[in-house]
């Protein structure tokens, strides 16, 4: 489904739950990143990799969480880039927005 897009993202939740009654793993790897410097990008490219890599992760984890939380124990596995540590070969979004995701958990594990 379309990770940026919330509705369906928790359509699609909603589905996983009630075919399988279970959520006992969720991985998160959906990405968007851009080699463009601040001055010649375009701001639809912060907004797109915004909306991928931070907002996408949120919603997933979101409509989830409810589930995963009742069973009693389940796994939240986030995969980010590198480029947190490493910076983006020019890029100016892929720390920012992989900092902002991979801080995700902390706030759900706190449920």
């Amino acid at each position: 489904c379309d990770i940026t897009d919330y509705d369906k993202v928790s359509a699609a939740a909603n589905k996983i739950i009630k075919e399988f009654k279970r959520v006992d793993n969720l991985i998160t790897a959906a990405g968007y990143g851009s080699k463009a410097p601040i001055d010649k990008m375009d701001i639809s490219e912060w907004q797109k990799a915004i909306d991928i890599n931070l907002n996408g992760t949120v919603y997933i984890i979101h409509a989830l969480i409810g589930q995963m939380i009742s069973q009693g124990k389940a796994n939240i596995i986030i995969i980010g880039s590198a480029t947190v540590l490493t910076g983006s070969g020019g890029g100016v979004h892929g720390e920012p927005v992989t900092g902002g995701s991979l801080s995700t958990p902390g706030g759900a594990g706190a449920q």
